[in-house]
């Protein structure tokens, strides 16, 4: 399976308990329910892309991973550094900002 049907399956998986999507149209945190089909494979695309520029928290994540993997521990070779730092940059994305429940009010 590639990326992005890994990606798209996530996102369907994770819509597949409430049929809730949070949209950013209009007010951040707008909630719409899903009632129709949804092209996971295009929002994944979407998310996919959207990673192409890191931030400076990705970026500084990056940096130490792969220091480690060349200069720390010499057994590991060009693969292990690149998935080290890939995942390192992935990890930090997904701390930079926790989903935020919509606002009441």
């Amino acid at each position: 399976m590639d990326m992005v049907d890994r990606v798209a399956a996530a996102m369907e998986a994770a819509l597949r308990d409430d049929k809730t999507l949070i949209v950013y149209v209009g007010s951040p945190g707008e909630t719409v329910l899903v009632d129709g089909d949804v092209d996971f494979r295009l929002l994944a695309r979407a998310a996919i892309a959207a990673m192409r520029a890191p931030n400076e928290k990705m970026v500084k994540a990056g940096i130490g991973a792969l220091a480690v993997a060349d200069y720390g521990m010499p057994e590991y070779g060009p693969e292990d550094a690149a998935e080290m730092t890939f995942s390192a940059m992935i990890d930090a994305a997904l701390t930079s900002s926790e989903p935020q429940a919509p606002s009441s009010g």
